[in-house]
């Protein structure tokens, strides 16, 4: 019989160096979905079937780490394509390299795209697009807040997130007070919340970073005595936040997540959870689906496309008018916002916490033109 045909694509995390815990619960997740697409027949080209080859490099969460896994795999290994990296200046860093050499890259997450990102693809949507959701979803939930406080980390990421909140708040006709400025890594959120408790706001956002961040920030606010409603477009699983805020301080707050227990969940959540069960015998994070979805859009544009030619599979990938993700069915955006078709856009959570249990979850298809 001739010899099995593979497909080689690069996977780039941060599995050592600061966040590498999350980095290996993505480096778990792309390899669940390999198994899976792999399992399931693989990708088909021409009637030939075709098994995917995962290359696991580590970036050691840094730039220069991630500029040098990705010159290992297109120099060395030869990929012309790869997947992996939520953090926006690993993503930047790997770029480097795969623009220049025309190989394809769909990370996990890319926040901001720009217009010269010919060959990389956002695998979900960029921590930006539940901003307006979360701002109806706010003042429909509490209809009288009139004036809202913001504090954001040092950090490109969280600049460009909140830079967003703030337009659409204002678009809103809400009144805004200024930002202020939390260090990138800090566990003390209290001097920031005594700053903006100065101004008495209706409702505080208090931005995007990892969720045992978010939750202190959470806590500490409300130990200073903020009632009110808190905003942030952090994902993260329900049940982590109630953890970790505290039952007692883990209400009236509003973020871009769900409970992942929850009985109403999307299908492929659930399937993806079981598999998880089955092979890694350790608690499941929500941040795998983020690996996944990168893994299998990419498959089902290599499939669809019938081809193995970078530049023919981005080509299919930006005309795709749907395409399958762990959410559920999603669609391409950014064409207008980014100047390039490059975003995948899945059905999208956004939850609310009041009285230490998830009061609602709402499911919405995003909008990114």
């Amino acid at each position: 019989a001739a010899a099995e045909k593979t497909i080689k694509i690069g996977s780039i995390w941060g599995l050592s160096g600061p966040g590498s815990h999350l980095g290996s619960i993505m480096r778990d997740g792309v390899e669940l979905a390999a198994e899976w697409i792999n399992k399931k027949g693989g990708v088909t080209i021409k009637g030939e079937k075709y098994r995917i080859e995962l290359l696991i490099e580590d970036n050691k969460n840094s730039a220069e780490g991630s500029a040098s896994a990705a010159t290992k795999l297109v120099y060395r290994d030869k990929v012309k394509f790869v997947t992996g990296m939520n953090v926006p200046f690993q993503v930047d860093a790997v770029q480097t390299v795969t623009e220049k050499e025309k190989v394809m890259l769909v990370a996990g997450k890319i926040s901001g795209m720009k217009p010269t990102d010919k060959f990389a693809f956002s695998g979900t949507a960029g921590f930006t697009v539940p901003i307006p959701g979360i701002y109806d979803f706010l003042l429909k939930a509490y209809p009288n807040v009139k004036t809202v406080g913001f504090s954001a980390h040092d950090e490109p990421g969280a600049q460009a997130t909140v830079k967003v909140a703030r337009m659409m708040a204002e678009g809103r006709n809400l009144k805004l007070y200024e930002t202020v400025l939390t260090q990138f890594g800090t566990k003390e959120y209290y001097p920031a919340w005594t700053k903006i408790l100065k101004e008495k706001p209706d409702a505080v956002d208090i931005g995007i970073s990892f969720p045992d961040a978010l939750a202190v920030n959470v806590r500490q606010g409300r130990e200073l005595g903020f009632k009110g409603p808190i905003v942030s477009v952090g994902t993260g699983d329900s049940m982590v936040f109630v953890q970790m805020i505290g039952k007692e301080f883990a209400t009236d707050f509003i973020y871009a997540g769900f409970d992942m227990n929850a009985a109403d969940n999307p299908a492929m959540v659930k399937e993806i959870m079981k598999l998880w069960a089955e092979k890694y015998k350790k608690p499941f994070n929500l941040d795998a689906l983020d690996a996944w979805s990168g893994l299998w859009v990419l498959a089902q544009a290599i499939e669809k496309a019938q081809s193995l030619d970078p530049s023919e599979v981005v080509g299919t990938l930006e005309g795709m008018k749907v395409v399958e993700t762990p959410w559920g069915t999603g669609t391409m955006g950014g064409a207008k916002t980014f100047g390039v078709n490059h975003m995948v856009l899945p059905p999208a959570p956004i939850s609310r916490l009041v009285g230490g249990k998830v009061e609602s979850t709402i499911w919405y298809k995003p909008n990114l033109p």
